[in-house]
């Protein structure tokens, strides 16, 4: 059971190299493959030219912001936000271009907000997951120590190994979850260009 909990350390701090090692800051603690990108650009987004600043004033109307946290919502379809967007449009009538890129920049602050959430989230993960390879690292050493130690005591022994393995499995769970953790970012920035697509339609319409 020590041996086979030596060889799975081995196989799971490997899988973990490639995550841990993809930012090449000193001591950061990025642990996705992908590329962390701090900070959306918004004009990469827009692509409609410059924002007045008219429309940071309507991104503060309450109908553009309840609009916004509902297109921001996963569980908002993107028919569904296609309707309610043209239907939003519809109703700002001749105000329909400023009314846009009002809502524009209220769902470009809201996700953006959501995504840096979410990358501190990953980032603590990932001194977690660290940490707990550091933690299972000094258990296997301990474990091999206490191993070759002919007066070593067999029920601390089993119990040793008993917290080692558990440790183990839930590195190995956690490890296995960063693939999906570390896509989230990479969804909302899709969902957002999506949308944004789908608010730039609708201008010039009302003209």
């Amino acid at each position: 059971m020590i041996r086979r909990a030596a060889a799975v350390l081995v196989l799971s701090l490997t899988l973990a190299a490639p995550s841990l090692a993809a930012t090449t800051e000193p001591g950061a603690t990025w642990p996705c493959v992908q590329r962390k990108v701090v900070e959306l650009s918004l004009n990469s987004i827009w692509q409609r030219g410059d924002l007045p600043d008219s429309a940071r004033q309507l991104a503060n109307d309450p109908a553009v912001q309840a609009l916004a946290e509902k297109l921001a919502a996963r569980r908002t379809t993107m028919e569904e936000a296609d309707a309610d967007i043209k239907a939003f449009a519809r109703e700002a009538s001749v105000n329909r271009d400023g009314m846009m890129q009002g809502l524009f920049l209220a769902l470009f602050d809201r996700m953006k907000s959501e995504r840096s959430e979410v990358m501190a989230g990953i980032e603590r993960y990932g001194r977690h997951q660290i940490d707990l390879a550091a933690k299972v690292k000094a258990e296997q050493q301990e474990l091999d120590r206490m191993r070759n130690d002919p007066k070593a005591d067999q029920a601390k022994l089993a119990s040793a190994n008993d917290q080692h393995v558990w440790n183990l499995r839930v590195f190995e769970e956690r490890q296995k979850s960063l693939s999906f953790v570390c896509e989230v970012p990479t969804i909302i920035e899709r969902r957002l260009f999506a949308l944004a697509r789908l608010i730039q339609r609708e201008l010039g319409k009302g003209q």
